[in-house]
């Protein structure tokens, strides 16, 4: 984190030609001019926070279930994807339930409202480009570099870590969840959050591999950018309630499919 902080004051600097000062008053108080310097400081910042310390690790004391990026049958890298966009409306009530037990008012609504107001803000003027270069921009930022850095950190080394340690691949899976979630520091997203992180960890140990878990975290995070751009420039959009029924059959079913393809194999081990 700290070589980050370097490198992203370097880049403030040499590239974009900001003093210190006006680098933290960028961060504080971020805009659309800005949008370039913020996206590129937050690749920094995913790069050196999360993958370079899970690949250090890797070679420095990691075996065989350490980053296992190992080949997976076609169900697993075909079926998450639809799995994800199929879980959406389950995530939504989440949210919304996540949203509700904070109360109005309170002292936790006065640390966590602020962080997550940024948070929104810095998202939303990553996905106001509105030209071809802008947008691949934007899915590479906010898509592709955390779903590489975030599953080879927390999926690729800490969950094998918990789960061997713990002798329990479930309390290895949920912890790993907690603290997915824990450190993106948006409380109002927290419990969705960890419900995708245990997701995304069930996918490694169904499958044995991390390819799976990246697919499905890139296609959740390209699924937000594409629906701001095909839906006016809103994050949100409303299905009518069979649709969202029938999405949560979908995602049972798949869910349903990939736990019985890893049960057969336990049962034939």
């Amino acid at each position: 984190m700290a070589l980050g902080g370097v490198l992203s004051v370097w880049v403030g600097n040499s590239v974009y030609h900001l003093s210190l000062p006006e680098i933290q008053a960028v961060l504080t108080n971020p805009s659309a001019e800005h949008t370039p310097m913020l996206m590129a400081l937050n690749t920094i910042s995913q790069v050196c926070t999360f993958l370079l310390p899970s690949v250090f690790f890797w070679r420095m004391f990691g075996g065989a279930d350490v980053l296992p990026f190992k080949k997976a049958a076609w169900v697993f890298l075909v079926l998450p994807v639809f799995w994800m966009v199929s879980a959406s409306p389950l995530i939504d009530l989440l949210a919304a339930f996540n949203q509700a037990i904070i109360p109005a008012g309170s002292w936790l609504e006065q640390i966590a409202l602020p962080m997550e107001q940024q948070a929104g803000q810095l998202t939303l003027l990553f996905l106001s480009a509105d030209n071809t270069a802008g947008i691949l921009a934007t899915y590479l930022a906010i898509a592709l570099v955390p779903a590489v850095c975030e599953e080879v950190a927390f999926r690729g080394v800490l969950q094998p870590l918990l789960s061997h340690g713990m002798r329990n691949a479930h309390a290895g899976i949920w912890i790993t969840a907690i603290a997915f979630s824990a450190i993106h520091l948006q409380l109002y997203g927290f419990i969705p959050r960890v419900l995708l992180g245990a997701g995304l960890g069930y996918l490694v140990w169904w499958s044995g591999s991390l390819w799976p878990a990246l697919i499905a975290h890139f296609a959740n995070n390209a699924l937000g950018v594409f629906i701001y751009h095909a839906n006016g420039g809103h994050l949100e959009m409303e299905l009518p309630w069979w649709g969202q029924a029938a999405a949560l059959v979908v995602f049972g079913g798949l869910t349903g499919v990939m736990w019985k393809r890893k049960t057969s194999e336990l049962r034939d081990s």
